[in-house]
């Protein structure tokens, strides 16, 4: 995690990726989730990058206490 506890890093962000190859074929789920919000908003950014384009770019924002906060679904996309 990039801020865990409330500490900010700079950049505040968090990668996930596959080296060239290594990506299993199907279909992908991207989900934000809020843990432990340190402000009741959090705002987010998700880009997703597929074969070195941008397949998706969503903004959001994270309610703390809300439910939907805990798992929200942003985008899928399909390999290859």
């Amino acid at each position: 995690d990039s801020n865990v506890g409330c500490d900010t890093d700079d950049p505040r962000n968090e990668n996930i990726f596959f080296p060239t190859g290594t990506a299993i074929d199907g279909e992908y789920v991207i989900a934000v989730a809020l843990f432990l919000g340190c402000d009741p908003l959090t705002n987010y950014r998700v880009t997703v990058i597929k074969s070195g384009a941008v397949a998706a770019v969503v903004d959001g924002q994270l309610v703390e206490g809300d439910p939907a906060s805990r798992g929200r679904e942003v985008a899928r996309i399909t390999w290859p």
